[in-house]
C-alpha cells in the first residue's frame, strides 16, 4: 500500500538544483537529506535562531527564569523567586531584564512568578506579559498572599500592593490553544499556551517560528486528575526544541489509585484515633486537600490546612511556638516563678506523600521519546537528576541533549535545510488542491527560477514523470476498527494488528520505527485476494486523501 503522510503547514525544502526539475508534495517534513546545494547569491538560506540561556534554575532546584531568544526577539520564560526575596539571586536577570520583549509564565506560584513585581519595578522588565486567566488570577492572590505575609514579621519593601497590581494590569490573557500573532519586532512569531496539567491554568508555551516549534513545557503531569486534564504535551510530534525539567527524573510514584488510598488510611487512622492532622497547600494552586469533601465534614475540624509554605513568616518563622515570651514583663502584680521538670511526650508522627501533580520520572522519559524533538534543553533539577535524563536521553535516542548552567548560553538553531521561496501565479493556477482540515494540500511540479533575486517555483518546461501516489492522512487503527465494526465486519486486535474478518489482517508499520515519529507509514494488508479483500482495502482508502 502507499505510504501515508501527515498534512502541515510547511516551508518548501529545495532537494534539487535551481534548473532541475522538482516534485513537490505541500507537507511537513522533517528530514532534508540530500542536502541542498548552496544558495545563490542575494538569497538567504532560510532557519530559526534559537538561543537559551537559565538566569536561575539549573543544575539545581531554584525558581524558574529562562532566557530564550528566538531570531533575535527575547522571551523571558518565567520569572520565578525564592521565599527569601534575596535581591542577589536576581543579578542574571537583572543584567537582561531591560531587553526582555515578551514574559511567558507558566504556573501561578511564588517559584513562577515570585520576581515580577520587583523586576518591573526595580529592574527595569517592561515587557508585556502572557498567561492564562488562571495563571493572571491566582498568580495575584499569591502574591497578595505572601506579601501580606512578610509583612506581619518585617518591614518587607521589596515591593508592594499597587506595585503587583502594576505589574499584572497589562497582563494579555489566552486561551488554551489560542494562537496569538506577535507584530513589531516579533513578527511572525505565534504563541500559543496548552495545558501543562499541573494546575489551575498550567501551562505549556508552544513558540512557533518558519513552520519549527519550540516548546516550553516544565512542571508537567501527564495524569489526568479530579479537575484537571492531563498535559497536552503528548500532542506535540517533533518540535525543533524542546525545553523541560528533570525535576522528578530520579522519583518514581506509586500508581494513583494507591497513593490515594494510602492517603485516605492515613488520616482515617489518625482522626478516629483522637489526633489531628496538618496539611500544607499552596495559596492558589494545587493541595492534598482537593477532593477531600468527605473528610471535612462535621466533627472532623482536626483536619488543618496550612497554606503558608514560607519559612519566613506564620508558623513556618515562629516554629510553633512564640519564642522568648517568658522574658516579657507581665502587667499584673508581683508573683514568684515557680520551675518545674516534666518529660512531655509528643505524640506526632510526620509523613511525606507526593501530591504535587508532576509526572515521575518514568513519565517524563516516555513523554520525551513520544514528543521526540530534534533537540532538548534540560533545566530545573538538581545536579544529580539533571545528569540522569541527559545520560538516558542521549543513550536511548538520537537526541541533541543540551543542560546548560546559569548564565550559559547555548545555541540550539535548527538544523533545518530550507529556503523561503515564492509560488508564481502561473505555476498555482493549474494546481489543484483538496481541503485537510484547517490546510489544503497539493502536488505540485515545478522548476525552480529565479525573479527579481528570488527564489521562485515556475510550470516546469516539460512534461513531468508521474510521481508515486500518495495517501495523506492519520489513521488510528483504533479508530478504524470502529469504523469497520459500524459496517457490519467482525474486527478484534491480535498481538498488535486488527483481525478482519477470517482472513484479512492489517498491520501499521512505520520508517522510523518508534512512538512519536514523523517519517512516513505504511499499513500492510495481509490476507488471500477474497471478496474482504478488496472490500476492506476500499474502505481503507476511503480514511485517506490521494495525491
Amino acid at each position: 500500500m502507499p505510504h501515508t503522510q501527515h498534512a502541515r503547514p510547511m516551508y518548501i525544502r529545495l532537494l534539487s538544483g535551481p534548473t532541475t526539475t522538482l516534485g513537490l508534495f505541500l507537507s511537513h517534513s522533517t528530514s532534508c537529506s540530500p542536502p541542498p546545494p548552496p544558495p545563490a547569491k542575494g538569497i538567504d538560506r532560510m532557519g530559526t535562531s534559537v538561543q537559551v540561556t537559565p538566569l536561575s534554575g539549573a543544575y539545581g532546584e531554584g525558581p524558574l527564569c529562562y532566557l530564550l531568544a528566538v531570531d533575535g526577539f527575547r522571551f523571558l520564560l518565567d520569572c520565578g523567586w525564592t521565599d527569601l526575596c534575596d535581591p542577589s539571586h536576581l543579578q542574571p536577570l537583572a543584567k537582561v531584564a531591560p531587553t526582555i520583549d515578551a514574559v511567558l509564565l507558566s504556573h501561578a506560584d511564588i517559584m513562577h512568578l515570585g520576581a515580577l513585581p520587583y523586576a518591573m519595578k526595580h529592574l527595569g522588565l517592561s515587557a508585556p506579559v502572557y498567561a492564562t486567566e488562571p495563571v493572571f488570577r491566582l498568580g495575584i492572590l499569591t502574591l497578595y498572599d505572601y506579601f501580606i505575609s512578610q509583612r506581619q514579621v518585617s518591614d518587607f519593601d521589596l515591593f508592594t500592593l499597587d506595585d503587583i497590581d502594576a505589574a499584572f494590569q497589562n497582563v494579555v490573557r489566552l486561551k488554551y490553544s489560542q494562537n496569538h500573532l506577535l507584530n513589531d519586532k516579533g513578527e511572525g512569531i505565534v504563541i500559543a499556551p496548552h495545558v501543562a496539567g499541573h494546575d489551575l491554568g498550567g501551562t505549556v508555551w508552544k513558540i512557533t517560528k518558519d513552520g519549527e516549534d519550540v516548546v516550553y513545557a516544565v512542571d508537567f503531569n501527564h495524569r489526568k486528575e479530579r479537575h484537571l486534564n492531563g498535559t497536552a504535551l503528548g500532542s506535540f510530534v517533533r518540535p525543533a526544541v524542546l525545553i523541560t525539567d528533570a525535576y522528578n527524573a530520579l522519583n518514581n510514584h506509586v500508581y494513583k489509585r494507591q497513593q490515594d488510598q494510602d492517603f485516605i488510611d492515613a488520616l482515617v487512622k489518625v482522626l478516629t484515633g483522637g489526633g489531628s492532622v496538618l496539611l500544607p497547600i499552596d495559596t492558589a494552586g494545587r493541595g492534598a486537600g482537593d477532593g477531600m469533601d468527605s473528610m471535612l465534614d462535621e466533627g472532623s475540624a482536626r483536619l488543618l490546612l496550612d497554606s503558608t509554605p514560607s519559612k519566613g513568616a506564620g508558623d513556618g518563622m515562629d516554629s510553633m511556638l512564640d519564642e522568648g515570651s517568658a522574658r516579657l514583663l507581665l502587667d499584673s502584680t508581683p508573683s514568684k516563678v515557680i520551675s518545674n521538670e516534666m518529660t512531655v511526650q509528643v505524640k506526632c508522627s510526620l509523613a511525606y506523600m507526593d501530591f504535587e501533580g508532576r509526572s515521575d520520572g518514568r513519565s517524563v522519559k516516555s513523554v520525551i521519546a513520544h514528543v521526540a524533538p530534534l533537540k532538548l534543553v534540560l533545566v530545573h533539577g538538581s545536579a544529580e537528576a539533571t545528569e540522569h535524563l541527559k545520560m538516558h536521553c542521549s543513550k536511548n535516542s538520537d537526541l541533541h541533549v543540551y543542560a546548560p548552567q546559569i548564565e550559559e548560553t547555548i545555541d540550539v538553531t535548527s538544523d533545518l535545510c530550507a529556503y523561503k521561496v515564492q509560488l508564481s501565479e502561473k505555476l498555482m493556477s493549474n494546481v489543484i488542491s483538496k481541503k485537510l482540515g484547517e490546510h489544503e494540500i497539493a502536488w505540485v511540479d515545478a522548476e525552480v527560477g529565479k525573479a527579481d533575486d528570488k527564489l521562485t517555483l515556475l510550470p516546469p518546461s516539460s512534461t513531468p514523470a508521474a510521481h508515486k501516489s500518495v495517501l495523506v492522512g492519520d489513521l488510528k487503527l483504533a479508530d478504524f476498527k470502529q469504523f469497520l465494526a459500524n459496517k457490519g465486519l467482525q474486527v478484534e486486535f491480535a498481538g498488535g494488528a486488527l483481525r478482519c474478518g477470517e482472513y484479512i489482517t492489517l498491520r501499521k508499520i512505520g520508517d522510523a520505527g518508534q512512538k512519536g515519529s514523523t517519517g512516513s507509514q505504511q499499513i500492510v494488508i495481509e490476507g488471500p485476494l477474497c471478496e474482504d479483500y478488496y472490500k476492506i482495502r476500499e474502505l481503507l482508502y476511503s480514511q485517506f486523501y490521494l495525491l
